[in-house]
């Protein structure tokens, strides 16, 4: 790649091939977030010390003193507080990559011409000429 002078990047932009180049060293022009699974989430809520309490008190209960009542009750509800916060979880990730993946289509100046891109495609060294105050994501 050859070296350009920030005065002919002003001039004309960044060459598709240098945008290519750069694209590739940073990535995209958003933040990407990995989804948990639901196993995942599952396993992490499983593993809180009143959870890990909760599971060999109810074994306890059921093997070797047969409060059979009480031990079901208390499994009952520790099934529906553990699939609730589960839940929750999920919804509350939902929301996050939602927040954080947005897209709009921008004018930037590549090769000595205006051209309206995706944000993704965006890279340092872009100049963005915007017409309206906008919500940029990257």
């Amino acid at each position: 790649m050859q070296k350009v002078t920030n005065t002919e990047i002003e001039e004309t932009g960044l060459t598709e091939s240098q945008a290519y180049h750069l694209k590739y060293t940073y990535g995209p022009g958003t933040m990407i977030i990995r989804k948990p699974t639901i196993l995942e989430l599952l396993v992490k809520e499983i593993i809180q010390p009143l959870y890990i309490f909760l599971i060999f008190s109810v074994l306890f209960w059921y093997l070797a003193e047969s409060y059979n009542y009480f031990a079901t009750t208390l499994l009952v509800v520790f099934l529906i507080g553990v699939v609730i916060n589960l839940y929750q979880m999920v919804q509350l990730f939902d929301k996050i990559f939602k927040m954080a993946y947005y897209e709009i289509t921008l004018n930037v100046l590549r090769d000595g011409q205006v051209k309206p891109i995706s944000s993704l495609d965006i890279v340092p060294g872009d100049i963005v000429f915007l017409k309206d105050p906008i919500k940029i994501p990257f």
